[in-house]
């Protein structure tokens, strides 16, 4: 791993895309708590296009003793340089009693701990691209640990301030529906083949991926979302997308 001082590549293209990506937006909502929060795959869409810069990450975790682990980020450059941060993740704790009272302390439940393990990805994600996200404006409605566990949320809580990236025209978030595989297949398969997947491409790029860099060709994977795909089908002449 080397240190942050040493890199030379990699800031360059953390900068780059810092330059035209600044915020996750909102894509889940909690009826109960009453809030909109940013997801795990909300936030992995919006450090997607960082990979055409040359970037990349893993996670993986590391148990320390029995009572605890870390989750372990790294983040990648083509040019082989790297960095990493960490978040530590405790797999023992007090445990709530039937009558809501707090018991003794013992192993957590593997839904607590991927629980923790959501919360603790977006923010190890967040820090290391520099993305705003919906935690930012009011950490006590964050949906990481407590709403994991399903834990009894506070009776008052502040309004939640959005995180508004620069795709969202409206003041009112909409859930981010994602296309499922099949769908998504068809579409890319129909793609490759079509006389006229120049011009389609060239349209999908210019309505969803205007700020893509102009040597970034268009792939699968951009193809994420329902919207997505209602916008590409009829061009290409899909029509039983069922």
């Amino acid at each position: 791993m080397s240190s942050i001082t040493q890199l030379k590549e990699l800031p360059k293209a953390l900068q780059e895309f810092q330059s035209r990506f600044h915020a996750c937006g909102l894509d889940g909502n909690n009826a109960f708590q009453k809030f909109e929060f940013t997801s795990l795959k909300a936030t992995l869409l919006a450090v997607q296009p960082a990979t055409a810069l040359g970037l990349s990450h893993s996670f993986t975790t590391h148990p320390i003793g029995i009572d605890s682990l870390v989750l372990r980020l790294d983040v990648f450059h083509e040019s082989g340089e790297s960095f990493r941060s960490e978040f530590p993740i405790q797999l023992t704790g007090p445990k709530k009693t039937k009558d809501g009272s707090i018991g003794p302390i013992g192993p957590r439940s593997m839904q607590d701990i991927g629980g923790d393990l959501t919360y603790a990805k977006k923010y190890l994600l967040w820090g290391a691209f520099g993305l705003a996200n919906a935690d930012d404006a009011d950490p006590d409605k964050a949906d990481g640990p407590t709403e994991a566990r399903g834990q009894t949320p506070p009776k008052k809580t502040l309004p939640l301030k959005k995180s508004v990236t620069p795709k969202e025209a409206s003041p009112e978030a909409q859930p981010v529906a994602f296309l499922d595989d099949k769908r998504k297949e068809r579409i890319a398969a129909t793609l490759k083949t079509h006389p006229g997947k120049d011009q389609i491409i060239a349209d999908f790029r210019a309505k969803y991926l205007p700020t893509l860099l102009p040597k970034a060709k268009v792939t699968p994977s951009h193809i994420q979302l329902d919207e997505h795909g209602d916008f590409l089908e009829p061009l290409l002449g899909i029509t039983n997308a069922a």
